[in-house]
């Protein structure tokens, strides 16, 4: 099951890397044309990819594949997680962010997610696969990735 898991972070590696690979562009008497930039909208959906590719790997399990808390693990949980989709619903209509920073960091201990030291999926926030502290800042994308990620999952009443 883990291979499995993998897949994602695979296709987008290999998307970022076709991404890179692009070739100069020339105009017709020679000169070399600018890549095109990238726009604030390009970036934030590869943002939200990224934090959907965390999601299906951490969150997936026990709130479901759209967000709803139906995920396969959630019947045998002693308290319902909840439906990540009605976040801003249930805080008067403002997305919660620094509240579900806390949740995945840690900071807020969420019984279900187990104890800061062994949170459900692990260290996955603060070290790698070997046990290699993860620099702080890459930590704190991936939690903005997964925040993004959950941001645009949001229903309206």
């Amino acid at each position: 099951m883990r291979r499995f898991t993998r897949i994602p972070i695979v296709l987008l590696a290999v998307m970022l890397l076709a991404g890179c690979a692009e070739e100069e562009r020339q105009t017709a008497d020679g000169e070399v044309m600018e890549a095109p930039t990238e726009t604030a909208e390009t970036a934030e959906a590869d943002v939200i990819a990224a934090g959907r590719v965390s999601y299906e790997q951490y969150c997936q399990s026990c709130h479901g594949p759209e967000g709803a808390g139906d995920g396969p693990v959630a019947a045998d949980l002693e308290a319902q997680p909840p439906d990540l989709r009605r976040l801003t619903l249930m805080h008067d209509g403002t997305f919660p962010r620094q509240a579900i920073v806390e949740m995945v960091d840690g900071t807020t201990q969420v019984a279900a997610h187990g104890t800061r030291e062994m949170p459900v999926w692990g260290n996955i926030w603060s070290e790698d696969l070997e046990g290699n502290e993860i620099p702080p800042e890459v930590a704190d994308q991936r939690i903005e990735e997964l925040v993004a990620y959950l941001r645009s999952i949001q229903v309206e009443a």
